[in-house]
């Protein structure tokens, strides 16, 4: 269960905190997150993991709320992680990256990526991020805004599992390895494929990532 599902107990009393899992391979930045976490009881620090290939499964196995993740993975492709996260599991992630590319932190929100810190940014804004993520609600930290202030938000809007589709298309990948990257059955993304069309205008699936592309879905 994703943070956003998470309210009041009806007896009155505070929700119960909400879960996180921190992936970074940087001990130093996951040592400052957990001192950070501590000092706010509404999060608990569920897990930590210097690596993405275990990410899914543990914060599926630990019902994890939200996660605080670095797209820069020393195992795997961080945006994957980042699709399988959010197209998947459809779980809240707040992007916490050393990058000073815009064009990181832009392609990371059209992955769904709900909050997006710099680590130039102080913890306050972390846990701004957190707080929003386990919302429901996007946030950018004023670092990050600064930097994608002259990037223009599409004009499509497209579900998270849809934008995961098209990036796993973009990597290559059959319909049936996209369908077990996702969890779903094969029929179903051809389902999503026939809606990417339709939004897209695109007359057939050879052209989805053309006009993906044309429409800057797509970094």
């Amino acid at each position: 269960m994703g943070a956003k599902d998470k309210g009041a107990r009806r007896d009155g009393q505070a929700p119960a905190p909400s879960r996180v899992l921190v992936v970074d391979d940087h001990a130093l930045t996951r040592a400052g997150v957990e001192l950070l976490l501590s000092r706010y009881p509404q999060f608990t620090l569920s897990a930590m993991l210097d690596r993405g290939g275990d990410v899914v499964e543990t914060a599926e196995r630990l019902a994890i709320d939200i996660v605080l993740l670095d797209l820069d993975m020393p195992d795997m492709n961080g945006a994957d992680l980042l699709a399988e996260l959010t197209g998947r599991l459809d779980m809240p992630v707040v992007v916490l990256s050393g990058s000073t590319q815009p064009g990181h932190y832009d392609a990371a929100r059209r992955l769904g990526a709900l909050g997006l810190v710099s680590k130039a940014d102080s913890g306050d804004h972390i846990i701004s991020a957190l707080t929003a993520a386990g919302q429901g609600q996007p946030s950018i930290s004023p670092t990050v805004s600064r930097g994608l202030s002259h990037h223009h938000a599409p004009t499509i809007a497209l579900s998270p599992r849809q934008l995961a589709m098209l990036h796993f298309l973009r990597s290559g990948l059959p319909n049936k390895e996209i369908a077990y990257r996702l969890g779903i059955a094969a029929p179903t993304v051809s389902f999503h494929l026939a809606e990417l069309r339709r939004k897209l205008g695109a007359p057939d699936n050879r052209t989805i990532l053309d006009r993906a592309r044309a429409l800057e879905l797509l970094y």
